[in-house]
């Protein structure tokens, strides 16, 4: 049976009240307590990932670490040499070439072309025909008053069956590089690498360096032409060909590049490999830069991309260089003067040009197929 109020003792009736104040007092309390602290927390500063408060979330190149807050900053950060070698490329020259340039009192272009050393067939028809100028051989209707030096470049045969070719072709012809590293595709960025060091100290007062590949055919009196009109800064260096933009970075199959050597969708402006010039003065700039660099296998992009973006070289975009979707040749477009170079070019295409531009027989103005 319920008690009624009015039937309590006066005293009980005074403390319940004074509890229930007392119990909205210590609530009220509480309340603001946590309405402070709230407050607090949001007028403070809050806290900001720089290089020196590194992220749980991180992508790291080397013994460098990037800030997945900022991409900007990342991609930034990324282009600076690490502090250390993280790409150590140290090697020994079984043929060193040291003749090639050795007597000459100006080398103004250094052709180099990396090579394998069962390609006999594409060496001889480079020889024949547009590399013969580095021989002293005149180009059809032209006068070249500049020496060219043309240099093949070879690593060992990992099967170890065919290391003897590069030797005996240095001997016979004296055009020949080869050094001790393994001669594998994903090596081909040490080959050039190698290439622009045997430059810096084999042939140090060249000009310019011309990299080529062994299906491409060169205009060297195009190309001549064109470095003449280049400027540029004397230590800044040069990077001319035809310039790829935004290259996607391939993850799978055999261009991939892991996300801890360059952790970006894209490669920063760089020339197609099939042909490309880079001048001389930053050849061993670029071979020193590449010891703190992770290494990338896609020879292009890493050296007229990633290397010359971290010595701030300039790359420019030259019309008449050749690129992988380029279309075939013809002996015309270079007594046209066309083209600069030419990619997918077999030997015996390449002989074809050369015998119709020494011949000079051929009727331009008609249209022409291969026989």
């Amino acid at each position: 049976m319920a008690v009624s109020q009015q039937r309590l003792p006066y005293t009980l009736r005074l403390l319940m009240r004074a509890g229930v104040v007392v119990c909205g007092v210590v609530l009220f309390s509480l309340c603001m307590t946590s309405l402070r602290v709230s407050e607090s927390q949001e007028t403070q500063p809050k806290k900001t990932h720089t290089a020196l408060h590194r992220p749980v979330s991180q992508a790291c190149t080397g013994t460098r670490c990037f800030s997945q807050f900022s991409r900007d900053e990342q991609y930034a950060q990324y282009f600076i040499p690490r502090t250390e070698k993280v790409n150590p490329f140290s090697f020994r020259y079984i043929v060193p070439g040291s003749s090639i340039c050795s007597g000459e009192s100006s080398v103004y272009l250094v052709i180099l072309i990396p090579s394998i050393q069962t390609h006999v067939e594409e060496r001889r028809a480079i020889r024949n025909s547009w590399g013969s100028v580095a021989k002293g051989n005149h180009w059809p209707r032209y006068h070249i008053n500049v020496t060219t030096k043309l240099v093949f470049l070879f690593g060992e045969d990992p099967a170890m069956k065919n290391n003897r070719v590069a030797q005996l072709e240095s001997e016979v012809y004296g055009d020949v590089v080869q050094a001790d590293f393994s001669d594998t595709y994903s090596n081909l960025t040490r080959k050039m690498l190698m290439g622009l060091h045997w430059v810096s100290t084999h042939c140090a007062d060249a000009q310019y360096v011309l990299k080529a590949d062994e299906d491409t055919f060169v205009h060297i009196p195009k190309l001549l032409d064109v470095l003449a009109q280049t400027r540029h800064p004397a230590y800044q260096g040069v990077v001319l060909g035809h310039v790829n933009t935004g290259g996607i970075v391939k993850r799978i199959g055999r261009w991939k590049v892991e996300n801890k050597d360059y952790p970006f969708p894209h490669y920063p402006p760089y020339t197609a490999g099939n042909t490309y010039v880079i001048s001389a003065n930053v050849a061993a700039t670029l071979f020193r830069t590449s010891h703190f660099m992770p290494y990338i296998p896609i020879e292009d992009a890493y050296i007229t991309g990633i290397l010359a973006k971290v010595i701030s070289a300039e790359v420019v975009d030259v019309p008449g260089f050749t690129f992988y979707l380029d279309s075939p040749p013809h002996a015309c477009d270079y007594i046209q003067n066309s083209r600069i170079s030419s990619t997918k070019v077999s030997s015996h295409m390449k002989n074809y040009i050369w015998e119709k531009l020494v011949s000079d027989t051929l009727n331009c103005q008609k249209k022409h197929t291969y026989t």
